[in-house]
Formats: structure tokens, sequence, C-alpha cells
């Protein structure tokens, strides 16, 4: 396939997506469901693109096309990947509500938050990621990342207390670049 017949596919699953979204919208006011507990647009967007690629993939195997083929499961791959994650962030305002995931989904951490909390949005955190001082076993201390770029958090009988969010490291000196330039 070129590229112009490439663009004017995907231009024909967008509108196949709006229409799908549309007819969605439509049922789900004639049933009367609350609009705000469906899914997102995005995971419908992304499962509109997978079940079209499904159909473009076997199209290629069929006609011989493996050069396509190849190129459509790796899109594919994408596609579920950012699909997955859609689910994830979907599923952290379902369990934590609408504010709160959207805030855990885009990794801000705040006082009031639970260890649950924390764990659903950074997981597990790496070997010796977490503390417990043996002086104040009500004190749980959780890093993410490099001793150098680490987000600290600071946890009190389970609750958040203090966040610190990691940041790259530079050195205070300045490199001295070679000229390429050739001047």
């Amino acid at each position: 396939m070129t590229e112009a017949e490439r663009t004017a596919r995907q231009q024909r699953r967008e509108q196949a997506f709006m229409l799908r979204l549309a007819e969605h919208f439509n049922q789900a006011v004639e049933e009367g469901r609350d609009i705000t507990d469906e899914p997102p647009a995005e995971v419908l967007r992304l499962t509109c693109l997978l079940e079209h690629n499904a159909a473009d993939q076997q199209h290629a195997r069929q006609w011989g096309y493996w050069a396509e083929e190849l190129r459509l499961a790796t899109e594919a791959q994408a596609l579920d990947a950012a699909l997955r994650h859609e689910a994830w962030k979907e599923a952290l305002c379902t369990n934590y509500g609408r504010l709160m995931g959207r805030k855990l989904a885009a990794y801000c951490i705040e006082p009031g938050m639970t260890l649950e909390m924390v764990a659903a949005a950074f997981g597990a955190p790496g070997p010796g990621g977490m503390t417990v001082p043996l002086d104040a076993p009500e004190l749980c201390v959780l890093r993410y990342g490099s001793p150098h770029t680490a987000t600290v958090i600071e946890l009190r009988h389970g609750v958040v207390t203090r966040a610190q969010v990691g940041a790259v490291g530079f050195p205070e000196y300045v490199y001295d670049w070679p000229d390429v330039s050739g001047s």
C-alpha cells in the first residue's frame, strides 16, 4: 500500500469510529443509561481500530502481502498497549473516583492518599525501595527509581504525609562540548 492509500484507510477508520460512537451514545440514551458510566471515547476508538486492523491483517494474509501484514501486526501491538493503558486508567477511575483516578493515572501523589492508591499508580517498589524504620514502625518510606533521582513517598499509618517527586539531577558544571562544525 502507498502512503496515500494508508491515509485514506485511516480516514475511513476514523469515520467508522465516529459512527460507532454516535450509535453507542444513542443506544445509551435510549436505554436510559448514565453516560458518565460508559467507557471513554478513547477506549471505543482503540477497540474499533483494533477490529479494523484485524480485518486488514486477514486481507493482507489472504493476498500474500507479508510486509503489510507485519506492519499491521506491529501497529496492532501498539494499539493493544494503548488500549490496556486506557483500561488501566479507567480502572483507577472506577476504583477511586473520577478525580482521584485521573490524579493517580498521571502519577500525581498528594497527602491523604493511601498505600493502596500509591501501589495502584506506581506498583510495588523495587528491591530496597521500601523502608520501615525500627524506631517508628508506623512510618513507611517508599522509593521509586535510583537513589539520586527517586520519587520518595512517606506514609504514616498507611496514609501519604509527604511526597517528593523525582527529578533528573544534572551536575552543577556545564559540559565543554567539542566543536564539530569545523570552524
